[in-house]
């Protein structure tokens, strides 16, 4: 069996830093989002301001995507960056590979779903159940 995934341990000990990442990369999409707003409410036909609004969109959402882009090489899947959603692929005895869920503003991973239910099958997690060793 393959080592593809995190034990909870390895989950926690990684969210301070994917935590910064995933708030970067939504102050950044907030702020791109914002911006395209403001130019469809304005509706300025200034080919000058439309470029330069352009290029500052473009700008934020490539500095968004370099976040989620490190985020994922961790190994953690962004699954919206709105609500603020990471799953950690793990693996629960009896259920097989799962993902650990985590949403902005929980302290912890606390909660884990099967890969095929997604943030509605989110159930809490049982450490004394979770695996907290790789297989070999």
């Amino acid at each position: 069996m393959p080592n593809d995934y995190f034990t909870l341990d390895e989950a926690q000990n990684a969210l301070p830093r994917l935590k910064e990442l995933l708030g970067e990369a939504r102050e950044l999409k907030s702020r791109a989002d914002a911006k395209v707003l403001y130019w469809k409410e304005k509706g300025s036909e200034n080919p000058v301001d439309l470029a330069l609004a352009r290029g500052q969109v473009e700008f934020l959402l490539l500095e968004t995507r370099r976040r989620v882009d490190l985020i994922h090489k961790e190994g953690v899947v962004v699954k919206d960056i709105d609500r603020g959603l990471l799953d950690f692929p793990g693996w629960i005895p009896g259920e097989g590979y799962v993902y650990l869920c985590w949403r902005w503003g929980e302290e912890k991973v606390a909660f884990w779903h099967r890969r095929s239910e997604g943030f509605a099958g989110r159930k809490p997690l049982d450490a004394s159940v979770f695996s907290l060793r790789k297989h070999s």
